[in-house]
């Protein structure tokens, strides 16, 4: 990308990675009513 370095693309990565995660853990637990904790085994 012409606008950014690479640590830029690198800390966007991850927090895009963390706001797929947290979205997911929300409609799992917020939406569904689950207790899936299959999510902390991805993020660890």
């Amino acid at each position: 990308m012409p606008f950014a370095n690479r640590y830029v693309v690198d800390v966007a990565t991850l927090v895009l990675t963390y706001v797929m995660l947290g979205w997911g853990l929300n409609i799992v637990v917020g939406v569904r009513v689950l207790l899936d904790l299959g999510y902390v085994a991805f993020l660890l």
